[in-house]
């Protein structure tokens, strides 16, 4: 019986099967073979593994497809990467997903996409590029110009007036303002961690001044 509790999620398991290094293949392998049991009739991945709850979520299929690039799997959501590409055509994250806010998180979880797969890096990085620069000077808090940085940093992009911004952000002892991210699907709840914030603004600053020491 389900009691209001959400069923597991394809998203978080994704991610962390794609950062952490104490789960063996085998394991990963099984993992994967299940989630391919939630592709929908369109060949799109859900986002529950619960086949009364089909969910979907364009940064959920990013980050799952993710795990299929890592692991050398990709071909397996063709059909998804198609949809995630139509998405970035039309521009259709600019209002956020279902679980996510904003345009810059599907930009920041498809930058990650492209750093592992040569495939779709080359299928992808023209038009990614184009949609990084479109996002120059955009309303965003620190977290969303943390991911904007860094997505443009992956395709050398180079963020200048948000890089800018988000300096300017940063507190006395460090750390950067609490950055919201994720929303509680249909409710008014939005989830944020400001360490989070401060941890990608802090890789977002690196990966912006690896792109200036490249060209020196």
């Amino acid at each position: 019986m389900n009691l209001g509790v959400p069923a597991f999620d394809l998203d978080t398991t994704s991610i962390g099967l794609s950062v952490s290094t104490h789960v063996d293949h085998e394991t990963k392998m099984s993992l994967m073979d299940e989630m391919l049991t939630y592709v929908n009739k369109d060949g799109i991945i859900q986002t529950f593994f619960d086949p009364n709850s089909p969910r979907t979520d364009t940064i959920v299929c990013v980050n799952v497809l993710t795990l299929f690039h890592m692991n050398g799997r990709g071909s397996e959501l063709a059909a998804t990467l198609d949809w995630v590409h139509s998405i970035l055509k039309h521009r259709a994250y600019l209002d956020g997903t279902l679980y996510y806010l904003g345009g810059d998180a599907f930009l920041f979880f498809l930058s990650r996409l492209l750093s592992v797969s040569p495939v779709v890096y080359q299928r992808f990085a023209p038009l990614f590029a184009q949609r990084c620069f479109e996002r120059s000077g955009a309303d965003g808090d620190a977290l969303a110009l943390s991911m904007r940085v860094f997505a443009g940093s992956v395709v050398g992009v180079r963020m200048y007036v948000d890089h800018e911004r988000l300096l300017r952000m940063q507190e006395e002892d460090g750390a950067f303002p609490l950055g919201w991210v994720y929303k509680y699907g249909s409710s008014d709840m939005i989830i944020g961690n400001k360490g989070w914030t401060t941890a990608l603004a802090v890789q977002a600053c690196k990966a912006f001044k690896a792109l200036d020491t490249e060209i020196i």
